[in-house]
């Protein structure tokens, strides 16, 4: 009898587990941001400030490479979205692309130049040094 009222307990503790579990995921938004992680707070406030909305199918992403496309949307969106003056000059940012107008804007405001080649490169993993470049260009703008 004490097996089988344990076993009831322990199942009735893991429902109720999952159950505040599932509760924590729905008000953050995405399956793969463990309620209490360090970015935990980081997370809800970008989504709360329209700064991003995940990668997409409840996912945040927090282990994927981001992009330059991605890090300078994110800093259009802080801007307020400006509207810009006339598309990329770049030869691989089409006009129909969700980072488009972002790299535009960037691009006028003199945040990115891009490279040598006229590329963009938008969907390359952004590094430290190109972080660095664009957050600095963004502060003194």
């Amino acid at each position: 009898m004490k097996k089988i009222v344990s076993r009831v307990l322990s199942c009735i503790l893991v429902l109720l587990l999952l159950a505040s579990m599932g509760s924590v995921f729905a008000a953050s938004g995405f399956s793969d941001v463990s309620p209490g992680c360090w970015y935990e707070a980081a997370v809800n406030w970008a989504v709360s400030q329209n700064v991003t909305a995940g990668v997409g199918n409840g996912k945040f992403g927090p282990n994927q490479t981001v992009t330059r496309a991605q890090v300078v949307t994110m800093l259009w969106r802080l801007a307020n979205s400006p509207e810009p003056a006339g598309a990329a000059a770049f030869s691989d940012v089409a006009a129909d692309r969700w980072y488009s107008k972002a790299i535009a804007w960037a691009a006028e405001a003199h945040i990115v130049s891009g490279y040598p080649s006229g590329r963009f490169a938008p969907n390359k993993g952004i590094t430290r040094e190109d972080l660095v470049t664009i957050l600095y260009s963004f502060a003194c703008d």
